[in-house]
């Protein structure tokens, strides 16, 4: 079958664009709860359009057959909102969606590599994709791993309900009240932010990026941030909250944590996830969520032990 990579014509292929796009988010996220998926369609439609108008360097390519017509699209963008320790923009692969009908016969593959080609080609000194694939895409994943996508975070989720265990612990956590506090939190995340720029960060640039997120810190309505204390009333390390959505259910986004004395690791975090567990709970808050970068191996591991289980996958790669 022969297929044919271009460009999306907005007054053609919009339509079908939105549908298949849809059908991609619901499958992530659900549908809201008392909505059709008709209503669901018609109240999203409008949303995305300005999100697109919104990107910078969008590009959507539509895979087609002369005879049948658009089977499937990629759609790319720069990345706009780039963490505190990276310093360089790179593309953003928002979906890869094909007919349900057509897939399986190669359609993503070349997509795929029309998008990678046409990133190539660009001179903007901008030669990395990164990506989100949810861990049970199996299709997706495979078609990801086949073009040496790497993951860099894992996504980690956990249900909080009533039945949870309760953990007696040592430490103790309270929200962060003195400058003091701040200051320590600030020079614990800059050296883990140093390793994460692998030095492609001058210093001063990433001491004003800390500085710009810490500012969002304090006082803040939107996080909350904890200080984990032992019994002798040391601060042993600090975690960083926010209350987001996921499946149109609340859900605990644990933004950042460490410790101040690395042997304190196992029992730390075993504390510190059922703190937020029971800070959940009592928030009528369903699940917590956290990403861990894929070199810290052991605290994946640590994280894994304590019931939290993979979602999704932040995966990258340069060109």
């Amino acid at each position: 079958m022969s297929i044919k990579i271009r460009n999306i014509n907005s007054d053609i292929d919009n339509e079908i664009f939105f549908q298949l796009s849809f059908e991609t988010l619901i499958s992530m996220k659900g549908l809201p709860p008392s909505m059709s998926r008709t209503q669901y369609f018609d109240l999203l439609k409008p949303m995305v359009q300005d999100y697109i108008n919104h990107l910078e360097n969008n590009q959507i390519f539509i895979a087609e057959n002369e005879q049948i017509g658009y089977m499937g699209h990629v759609w790319i963008s720069l990345k706009d909102e780039l963490e505190p320790w990276e310093k360089y923009p790179y593309f953003w692969l928002h979906n890869i969606t094909i007919k349900p009908e057509y897939r399986t016969m190669g359609i993503g593959t070349k997509l795929m590599e029309y998008a990678e080609q046409w990133v190539a080609k660009q001179n903007w000194e901008i030669n990395k994709i990164g990506l989100h694939v949810n861990a049970e895409n199996d299709h997706a994943l495979k078609l990801y791993e086949k073009f040496h996508y790497k993951t860099f975070k894992t996504q980690l989720y956990k249900n909080v309900n009533a039945t949870t265990d309760l953990v007696i612990s040592e430490y103790s956590f309270k929200l962060i009240k003195t400058e003091e506090e701040f200051l320590r939190v600030r020079e614990h995340l800059l050296t883990r932010l140093r390793e994460r720029a692998h030095k492609t960060i001058l210093e001063d640039s990433l001491k004003q990026k800390l500085d710009d997120y810490i500012t969002k810190l304090r006082p803040s309505e939107d996080f909350s941030v904890f200080i984990g204390y032992n019994s002798d009333h040391e601060q042993t390390g600090y975690c960083i909250l926010s209350e987001s959505e996921l499946k149109y259910q609340k859900y605990v986004c644990i933004h950042e944590f460490g410790l101040y004395k690395q042997r304190d690791t196992i029992t730390f975090l075993k504390s510190m996830i059922s703190f937020i567990e029971n800070w959940a709970y009592n928030r009528q808050i369903s699940f917590i969520e956290t990403s861990i970068y894929s070199v810290d191996h052991e605290l994946l591991e640590i994280i894994k032990s304590n019931g939290l289980e993979q979602f999704g996958f932040f995966m990258g790669k340069i060109l």
